[in-house]
């Protein structure tokens, strides 16, 4: 609001309102200014717009107007962008770069069942369980031939077969299964070593089942900045500057990181901030607190994750017009800044005056790994959806089958 503001604007004929000059970064030049006897103007270039300085002499935003000598120093979270073009102070404060991603999410249900294994493992045991189911088959046949009558009736390969399958099965889950006879010592043995191994292997898989049931199991979660390379996500933030330090990298990580980056307004972040497989960049500050913009909401957060490593550091600076002639004393002013405590002074009182207290803890709990366990919730059909989907899987198999056999029948009675 008009009178209100604490510094004076450079084009004070083209500003309706008043401007305020805030922050760790501006108290630097607000001190040195109070120290050196100078009188500061400011020029306002709004949120994320730090602009940039290219190839074919062209520039704009707070860069440029430093490239066009329009401004004579610009301050505010700026790197060693064109160390060439400008004049750069001394490092202020470390500052870097990693992503808010998506917290990992809960396997699907309908796999409760086949969870407790992987997939080579469930090949294995498929395998074995045709394997002993042929065995059990060809023992029934030798028995068959070995007591073989003119009275006895023929042999019903399909049909002894297919029961085979389904008593090797029955053996496998440890269930009781139709009758079997056997009057020789080959098979008797072949049943009684079956009867052992699937006992230790029934309680594996039921044990294994148990703990998915009481502890639910979540996807691998994408935490490292390798992971999310690997991941293929994109990730976005308000400005291209966000990914200019490692734009020109020659590590495979960063370039992958860089080439999925994307620009875009707040709206579209907020709206994106609850999206899965989705990235915001966010800045870590040098007194350890997280820095996100207002686009991203608190209950966005519930179901997010910090990565644990950053895409990239560098440490803020100062920079200005080559040749400006203050700014080895700002260098001087910038060490006694860091020396006596000021600046992190400065960066915590920020935090506390302008960052929103509960979406700061909630990021530090992200952060440090801690996420808080929410209240008992009584189960659901979501819960035994895993059993369901056996079910209906069976009962639609066992339809086909049905039908396959009615047409076949028919089929028998035409002929």
């Amino acid at each position: 609001p008009a009178g209100q503001g604490d510094v004076d604007p450079i084009h004070p004929q083209k500003a309706n309102r008043s401007l305020t000059f805030d922050g760790a970064e501006a108290n630097v030049m607000k001190t040195f200014c109070q120290v050196h006897n100078c009188h500061l103007r400011v020029e306002a270039y709004g949120a994320d717009n730090w602009g940039g300085i290219y190839d074919n002499e062209s520039s704009d935003g707070m860069l440029g107007d430093i490239y066009e000598q329009r401004v004579e120093m610009a301050i505010g979270c700026i790197y060693n962008w064109y160390d060439g073009i400008t004049e750069t102070s001394h490092p202020i404060a470390r500052s870097s770069v990693t992503i808010l991603g998506p917290a990992p999410a809960p396997l699907p249900s309908w796999r409760t069942n086949i969870m407790p294994f992987n997939n080579r493992t469930w090949l294995v045991l498929i395998s074995t369980l045709v394997i002993c189911g042929t065995c059990l088959y060809l023992m029934k046949y030798v028995s068959y031939r070995l007591r073989l009558s003119g009275t006895q009736v023929n042999f019903q390969h399909s049909q002894k077969f297919e029961k085979s399958m389904l008593d090797i099965f029955a053996l496998f889950i440890q269930q009781p299964s139709a009758p079997m006879s056997f009057d020789r010592f080959a098979p008797r043995f072949f049943l009684a070593t079956i009867l052992c191994a699937t006992i230790t292997l029934e309680n594996i898989y039921s044990g294994q089942l148990k703990s998915m049931l009481t502890f639910p199991f979540y996807s691998a979660p994408v935490d490292t900045i390798e992971k999310w390379a690997q991941s293929e996500w994109k990730w976005s933030a308000p400005s291209i500057i966000w990914v200019h330090t490692v734009q020109s990298s020659d590590l495979e990580t960063e370039q992958i990181l860089a080439r999925n980056f994307e620009v875009h307004d707040y709206s579209y972040l907020s709206n994106v901030s609850f999206m899965p497989n989705y990235g915001l960049g966010i800045e870590r500050l040098s007194s350890g607190s997280l820095s996100v913009g207002d686009y991203v909401s608190t209950e966005a957060l519930e179901n997010r994750i910090v990565l644990h490593d950053d895409l990239y550091f560098d440490y803020t600076r100062a920079v200005s017009i080559r040749g400006w002639i203050l700014m080895p004393e700002l260098n001087k002013h910038i060490r006694t800044c860091q020396e006596t405590g000021l600046y992190f002074h400065w960066e915590l009182e920020f935090i506390d005056k302008y960052m929103d207290k509960k979406k700061q803890e909630v990021l530090m709990d992200l952060a440090n790994g801690h996420k808080v366990k929410g209240a008992p919730q009584a189960l659901d059909v979501h819960n035994i959806a895993g059993a369901l989907f056996v079910l209906a899987f069976g009962v639609a198999f066992a339809g086909c089958a049905l039908v396959v056999e009615l047409l076949i029948h028919r089929m028998g009675i035409s002929k």
